[in-house]
């Protein structure tokens, strides 16, 4: 293909970012219909202050009149007869562990739900506008960094629809009471790009959006994977000035940690979540399964959920088959990333990034960031494969021309993933 193809002028065009922010948003259209599903009932309980829901609020007054900033991700009640109450009328299942406790420290994201309620009421259709909103807000602050970050305005083009495409950020666009995800990913990501600008005042911007991404969700800690990716990899100076460069950020993680822990925030006894600091054990145990799927998902869109129907003692054989591969996958791929410090910095990004989401259950919508550092190296190598970045045929090696098939299975068959999954969602 040559440099004056309809699909490389389309990736360099002005055109293409307003092309990745609606096309996705069109093709998950539905859900601007689904109203409220699953979570999004009992937040709105706690949004309106129970009203609507008086048998409920009848029995548990405290649980749904409390500051909304503070409670609406809290899914179990603090007390052991609240507990049995929600059990009895059913927002519980009857085989809801003793003790369980999961709540969620989201007041920035728990902020723009307090909005919609006051200002739509029960037009639910506004809220889920809402959130599209906010997935166009992540394009967009991707899409800037791509293009300050990627040498080759194809590539950057690409790496830009790519992620718009990826079907794994339809929950977080969809689903209400996902909206955490985009609200992280857009500070964080803002963070990341002010730190990288190095202007004056940047440093403390970036702080700020830091700490906004935290405060929007536990997501929000995979910002800290680039940062720190950055200074390793593109960081100027001495060792000891990199790392003082994070300093703020450690200091705004070292606050929202504390907030954390004498909050009562985190989870325990749900069943989805293993907390990595009272967990540690069950947590290593579980992280290379956990991990492969995930990763495995995110560059053959291989569904995480399949965790789910591992036999017993099938973690352990897909930990043994996740380390193999990735071992292998390392070998053949290590000349290439070695030949670029930013692809070194993408691809340490998103394996770092990975790591925190692995006390969850796996599925899809975590892997909201681990996107960010692996479509830029899709796009790099499938280019490649594509002759769309000027190397000469001869130089195009095989391992390169995998990424290709690739980057087909990520966007052109997001065209149909994206409503599909969109569908089946809700």
């Amino acid at each position: 293909m040559n440099q004056g193809t309809p699909l490389k002028r389309l990736m360099e065009s002005r055109w293409l970012l307003p092309l990745a922010i609606l096309l996705p948003l069109l093709l998950q259209i539905q859900g601007l219909g689904f109203g409220l599903a699953a979570d999004d009932y009992l937040q709105h309980a706690k949004l309106v202050g129970g009203e609507g829901y008086d048998a409920q609020r009848a029995i548990l007054p405290d649980y749904f009149t409390g500051n909304p900033l503070w409670t609406l991700f809290e899914f179990f009640p603090q007390s052991a007869s609240d507990f049995d109450q929600m059990i009895r009328v059913g927002i519980l299942p009857w085989w809801a562990e003793p003790g369980a406790s999961a709540t969620f420290f989201r007041p920035v994201t728990a902020a723009t739900h307090v909005v919609d309620t006051r200002a739509f009421g029960d037009a639910f259709w506004a809220h889920h506008l809402h959130s599209f909103a906010w997935a166009a807000l992540g394009v967009w602050a991707v899409a800037g960094l791509y293009r300050r970050l990627i040498p080759l305005p194809v590539t950057a083009g690409v790496a830009i629809l790519a992620f718009s495409m990826e079907e794994a950020h339809t929950m977080a666009t969809v689903w209400l009471a996902n909206r955490n995800a985009w609200v992280a990913l857009v500070f964080g990501v803002l963070a990341l790009g002010l730190h990288i600008s190095g202007r004056r005042g940047s440093s403390a911007l970036s702080a700020v959006c830091f700490g906004l991404a935290l405060g929007a969700g536990e997501m929000g800690l995979c910002a800290g994977a680039y940062l720190f990716s950055w200074e390793v990899w593109m960081g100027q100076g001495t060792w000891r000035d990199r790392m003082r460069r994070l300093l703020p950020y450690a200091g705004v993680f070292l606050v929202w940690a504390l907030v954390y822990i004498n909050g009562s925030f985190g989870v325990v006894g749900s069943g989805l979540y293993v907390d990595p600091i009272q967990s540690t054990g069950p947590f290593l145990q579980q992280l290379p399964g956990k991990f492969g799927v995930l990763l495995a998902s995110q560059a053959f869109q291989v569904p995480p959920e399949i965790w789910m129907l591992l036999p017993l003692g099938g973690e352990a054989w897909l930990a043994f088959g996740a380390l193999l591969t990735l071992s292998l996958t390392l070998w053949l791929t290590l000349p290439w990333f070695r030949a670029d410090r930013l692809r070194l910095f993408w691809v340490t990004g998103l394996v770092l990034c990975l790591l925190p989401v692995c006390s969850g259950f796996p599925m899809r919508r975590l892997l909201m960031f681990s996107g960010l550092g692996f479509f830029p190296l899709l796009a790099e190598a499938g280019c490649s494969a594509l002759g769309l970045s000027g190397e000469p045929k001869e130089e195009r090696s095989f391992r390169r021309k995998g990424f290709g098939l690739l980057l087909a299975l990520h966007i052109p068959l997001g065209v149909f993933f994206l409503p599909v999954e969109a569908h089946l969602t809700m």
